[in-house]
């Protein structure tokens, strides 16, 4: 029988989840909202219109604030920023910067043992290239090789993978094959980028990684559709 594969992505993802956040936000802008959560260590608030309401990316951290913080950070999302509202926010994150990640220092680098070059792809050059044409070089994370463990009876595979904490991107190294299409390898990779740039959305308790906005964002990438055509007719082959 043909072994048949899918692609799978694997998320870390340890900040609990506090489903009225949205609707909270939602309720105090009278406007629809499209709510991200990210472990950005250097954009707390990011906020872009998408009518007829918002489209936000909010650090965790605001899981926790109140009802003040909260309407002050809904004046910030309509626009309306005195400057009470930009203290207040401030202030907030001020107090909070213990939940900010910090940086990793060059041997926590060396320990997450970073790979980007493998034996006929350098994922370092294809991240760059991509970044540059699709998130004008907004995406600041690592990328490597992962590890490919053969599971014995598993029916799916894993192709990639982004770790919020560590903020990593990593490929499955049976893509590292002269028989693979550049643009395949683009694919995986623009796709692992996006959910860097978008986070997670939290929606009546669920967690949700591809909805409508991260969709039409992948519809993005010029080869989408040939590369998914690729893999499914190649991708038993590099997994026998």
């Amino acid at each position: 029988m043909e072994r048949r594969c899918r692609m799978k992505e694997w998320y870390d993802l340890s900040a609990p989840p506090k489903s009225t956040l949205e609707e909270r936000l939602e309720h105090l802008l009278k406007r629809p909202l499209s709510l991200y959560l990210t472990d950005n260590a250097r954009s707390m608030i990011s906020v872009r219109r998408s009518l007829p309401g918002y489209v936000v990316r909010l650090h965790h951290m605001f899981l926790e604030a109140d009802e003040s913080v909260l309407k002050s950070l809904a004046q910030y999302i309509s626009g309306r920023n005195p400057n009470s509202v930009t203290r207040a926010l401030r202030a907030y994150i001020k107090a909070n910067q213990a939940k900010i990640r910090r940086p990793s220092r060059p041997a926590e680098l060396r320990q997450l043992n970073i790979m980007p070059k493998g034996r006929h792809y350098h994922l370092q050059e294809a991240f760059e290239r991509l970044n540059r044409e699709y998130f004008q070089d907004r995406v600041a994370c690592r990328i490597t090789w992962g590890n490919h463990r053969k599971r014995p009876g598993r029916r799916t595979i894993r192709l990639g993978s982004y770790c919020r904490n560590q903020e990593i991107i990593r490929i499955n190294p049976i893509l590292d094959n002269a028989s693979v299409p550049a643009y395949v390898i683009d694919h995986i990779v623009h796709h692992e980028m996006l959910h860097h740039c978008l986070g997670v959305r939290e929606k009546n308790g669920r967690r949700i990684f591809h909805d409508r906005i991260f969709k039409e964002r992948e519809q993005d990438f010029a080869y989408r559709s040939k590369a998914r055509v690729w893999l499914k007719k190649h991708l038993p082959t590099l997994t026998t």
